[in-house]
């Protein structure tokens, strides 16, 4: 018998429209095996930080050159100002996709396919298309942004965005090139952003309310001071600074993966 978890919808649903584009990877707690070794034994909360989401890749190898001014892009082995490249420019990645999409795109769609790669308004800025379309549940969305504890390149940053995608769309990733006067090369083998789902009420307003509580004595009114249970948790969590004695690598480690499988069980069918 499923359990209620297993049934469920998908929260995200990625869409491979590129064919030829890799797929999304679930993201890794070793970070592709780049974390060190100790810290991804022991550093729990690195461990979970790092696999939260999925790996996206480029649709393809892109070489630009940003010289300042303008952004050129490697094509049939010259270099292409960017406000120059053909919009059927996918054919290069995939000489069949232009007519896979219009075979099966509405008759108000089969024109319009995702741009592969793109100039914005902000000097330098290279908009991608991953070859994804990809749709939310209701009620979520995706954070957009860098790869995380997992180093892309000096060349080029990967901006941030929070998308939200209750309706299909095209998944694309907006990137400030840094290097110029030499090429800037973005490996099709190597992720090139991540993506997170969160809930809406994670970036609603009332969720960003907080307080901000001065000094940690009860002075006034008692319920802005440390409390009981304050003083409990920070004990625990500075005692190994005071008890070396009583030190256990990777103890919050222990502790968290404990509490997720009593908390979470896992799903028997």
């Amino acid at each position: 018998m499923e359990t209620e978890a297993a049934t469920r919808t998908p929260v995200v649903v990625f869409r491979k429209a590129l064919l030829s584009s890799p797929g999304p990877l679930r993201a890794d707690a070793s970070a592709l095996g780049t974390l060190p070794t100790a810290a991804f034994q022991y550093c729990e909360a690195i461990r979970t930080a790092s696999s939260f989401g999925w790996y996206i890749f480029p649709p393809c190898d892109i070489r630009a050159l940003w010289d300042g001014t303008q952004i050129l892009l490697a094509r049939n082995g010259e270099w292409c100002p960017l406000d120059a490249v053909p919009y059927d420019v996918v054919s290069d990645v995939d000489p069949t996709f232009i007519d896979y999409w219009g075979k099966f795109a509405p008759p108000d769609m089969k024109k319009n396919w995702p741009p592969l790669v793109t100039g914005l308004f902000h000097p330098g800025v290279l908009q991608i298309w991953s070859g994804l379309l990809v749709t939310t549940a209701k009620g979520w969305g995706l954070s957009v942004g860098p790869t995380c504890n997992l180093r892309s390149s000096s060349d080029y940053v990967p901006y941030e965005a929070i998308v939200e995608a209750n309706n299909c769309r095209p998944l694309f990733i907006n990137v400030q090139l840094i290097a110029t006067g030499r090429e800037i090369f973005i490996s099709r083998s190597r992720p090139l952003f991540q993506v997170k789902p969160v809930h809406e009420s994670c970036f609603s307003d009332e969720t960003m309310r907080c307080e901000e509580l001065d000094g940690i004595a009860p002075v006034g009114d008692a319920e802005t001071g440390m409390k009981e249970a304050d003083w409990n948790g920070y004990r625990a969590s500075v005692s190994l600074l005071y008890e070396p004695e009583a030190f256990s690598p990777g103890r919050y480690a222990v502790e968290r993966r404990k509490s997720r499988k009593r908390d979470h069980p896992k799903v028997v069918r």
